[in-house]
């Protein structure tokens, strides 16, 4: 066996290893609070599987926003022995637990949604990434992953906290710093004191006082989401949400299957 095939046996081994070590560590989560940006998932009763295809993802997909400095190339055309080989994937290894700090799942206390948590990076460009790379190459990312939400900000559930946090977003531009047109959708889980009308009602008159958009159901650009989870909201924008499956992964990878042929 050469050089660059044992480096690939050793990798994937590590990798597999680094992945069931941290889908181990999620029953020691921390808890969602405020004020925490990330990734919104829903899944079917698989939430530790759901976990790890999730945090795999974001890391494949912030390594290619990313990427190391150092080739693979040259690397390789200094393995001569074994300490060359252990040097590689320790310089590996120890980027992978770099990006380790990047992300983090966090408890939602509600049965079958997991928060993934993003530092340093932008929940709506990785997802904008995700989505343009499954249309290009056709092919299904997730078995577990259901609803993929960007998150670009969670508060307190009560109403005016989510009216500062839709003006403070708003200040933030990003996504709404052009006109657009938009939809509201709210889902609330385990939480008796909110209502669905009034925050539907307080993100409209947040979004048009605070920016250029204006409300379209029949049409919407982008689809702003308020998610519940017991007593914490989370905000999410969501462009082209209909195009992606109602940013369902499962679903769109279904969609992007090629159709066969059928048999007569």
């Amino acid at each position: 066996m050469d050089c660059a095939s044992v480096i690939d046996a050793k990798r994937a081994k590590r990798k597999k290893k680094f992945f069931c070590r941290y889908a181990k560590k999620g029953r020691r989560n921390r808890t969602l609070e405020h004020g925490c940006v990330g990734f919104l998932v829903t899944c079917n009763n698989r939430e530790r599987e759901c976990v790890a295809e999730v945090l795999n993802i974001l890391r494949e997909f912030a390594d290619q926003s990313c990427p190391a400095s150092s080739t693979e190339e040259s690397q390789l055309t200094v393995c001569k022995d074994g300490d060359e080989i252990e040097t590689s994937l320790k310089q590996e290894l120890d980027q992978l637990k770099g990006n380790d700090s990047l992300f983090e799942s966090l408890s939602t206390g509600v049965r079958n949604c997991v928060f993934v948590e993003c530092r340093g990076v932008s929940p709506l460009q990785l997802c904008a990434g995700i989505f343009e790379h499954m249309e290009t190459d056709r092919k299904s990312l997730s078995r577990y992953i259901q609803r993929f939400l960007p998150v670009v900000g969670t508060c307190k559930a009560y109403i005016k906290d989510l009216e500062k946090l839709v003006e403070t977003v708003c200040a933030e531009k990003g996504p709404f710093g052009e006109a657009a047109t938009f939809q509201v959708n709210v889902k609330i889980r385990n939480n008796n004191q909110l209502g669905r009308e009034e925050v539907i009602t307080t993100v409209i008159e947040a979004l048009t006082k605070s920016s250029s958009w204006k409300p379209d159901l029949a049409h919407p650009q982008f689809v702003v989401s308020v998610d519940v989870l017991q007593k914490v909201c989370c905000l999410s924008v969501a462009k082209d949400f209909f195009r992606y499956k109602k940013y369902n992964l499962v679903e769109l990878g279904n969609s992007l299957r090629p159709v066969e042929p059928v048999q007569q």
